[in-house]
């Protein structure tokens, strides 16, 4: 899934904390549906007791209706007890270090569906710039849904790709809007992988970053 696509799926999304621990799935999907379509409601359950950890996440089929439900429950009583309604914050995309340089996202795929971890919906493998043939030692894993990605970190913990390849797994820090009072203040910017055959003269150039659009996208981006 494109970039642009995954953050507009996550505006669909919001978290539910306070719950009530007995609360189950039918009582936040009462209150909440009173906003608009509702896909999924995921309650975060505690694997010893069999009871909710005390927050959920609700998944709304646009993100007007997520809007409206903010606006809506920013307090809200579920079984008796008060809860809220706030953004989904964070990243559920999961950060794969230190592997194989000649791994390819089918190969990270293939590998990931052998460990039982389903539903992928994209492995973006960072390519190394001096070296085609090869990539930079990581790759961003991300999955269909909320759920999806905390099963696959859990199972990811165990070091399911054996003793002799030890892969770094931790979530991906989320991406923020820059500030624009904080990037009026900007004197100079930091510029990795140009060309070595590049001067001065040629970052200066406009022109010339046009030409290496293609590559600095797909890298910066991320």
């Amino acid at each position: 899934m494109e970039a642009l696509e995954w953050r507009k799926r996550r505006k669909t999304e919001i978290f539910i904390g306070g719950l009530d621990k007995d609360a189950k799935e039918e009582d936040v999907r009462k209150v909440f549906q009173q906003a608009g379509e509702i896909v999924e409601v995921s309650l975060v359950m505690n694997d010893k007791t069999g009871k909710n950890k005390g927050f959920a996440f609700v998944q709304y089929a646009s993100a007007a209706d997520a809007m409206k439900a903010l606006a809506k429950f920013s307090k809200v009583e579920i079984c008796g007890k008060q809860c809220s309604a706030t953004p989904v914050e964070g990243n559920d995309t999961i950060f794969l270090g230190n592997i194989n340089k000649k791994w390819k996202s089918e190969d990270i795929v293939k590998l990931l569906q052998e460990f039982g971890i389903e539903k992928i919906d994209q492995v973006t493998v960072m390519a190394d710039p001096s070296n085609i043939e090869c990539n930079r030692g990581f790759a961003f894993l991300e999955l269909e849904t909320r759920r999806d990605a905390k099963n696959a970190y859990r199972k990811l913990q165990k070091n399911v790709f054996g003793k002799l390849q030890k892969i770094k797994v931790a979530w991906a820090e989320p991406l923020s809007e820059p500030d624009e009072e904080e990037t009026l203040k900007v004197k100079s910017v930091y510029a990795e992988y140009l060309p070595s055959s590049w001067d001065e003269e040629k970052v200066r150039r406009p022109r010339c970053w046009c030409k290496l659009q293609p590559f600095s996208t797909k890298v910066w981006d991320l």
